[in-house]
């Protein structure tokens, strides 16, 4: 059905939604939620660990998709692999969404690989309970390897969710 605003008045050209009511126009976004994280979290162990970058959002609607947008610094030294991965939930309980990138350290060599990790995903969670989004880092060989660090210091980490309407 066609909407139109009244032609004049105080909300002339203008669609106002009653109370209770919804409009959703498909593809656009409803809500966008950011988060950050500064502090150095570092592991020498295996398995997964969460690099504190993590954000929660909750969907008006069921049928809305996710758009996560992650900016991850890590930082491997030596000849240290990791992988960096998008989940949702916690760390005991979570969905893998993807994996961002198998980022390497210098093979035999004591410098450093500092990586800021640009990466996107939609998702989704068909729910409107809350619903959180997080990065984890595992070692899966070499040395201790970090998240929100660089050689001046700590660095940031970022991470924006926006609902998209479907």
């Amino acid at each position: 059905e066609n909407l139109k605003g009244p032609t004049s008045g105080a909300n002339a050209n203008k669609i106002i939604v009653p109370t209770g009511q919804t409009l959703a126009a498909p593809g656009h976004v409803i809500q966008t939620v950011h988060g950050h994280y500064a502090t150095t979290v570092s592991t020498s162990a295996g398995g997964a660990v969460e690099t504190g970058l993590a954000v929660s959002i909750t969907p008006k609607f069921s049928s809305s998709k996710i758009l996560v947008t992650v900016s991850q610094n890590i930082q491997t030294s030596g000849s240290s692999y990791c992988q960096i991965a998008l989940r949702r939930g916690t760390i005991g309980s979570n969905t893998l969404l993807s994996v961002m990138v198998d980022p390497e350290g210098y093979n035999n060599s004591s410098d450093e690989e500092i990586n800021q990790i640009p990466f996107s995903w939609l998702d989704s969670p068909s729910t409107t309970s809350a619903t959180r989004y997080f990065v984890s880092m595992e070692r899966l060989s070499g040395t201790t390897i970090y998240a929100q660090t660089s050689s001046t210091g700590n660095s940031v980490s970022t991470m924006v969710l926006q609902e998209i309407a479907q």
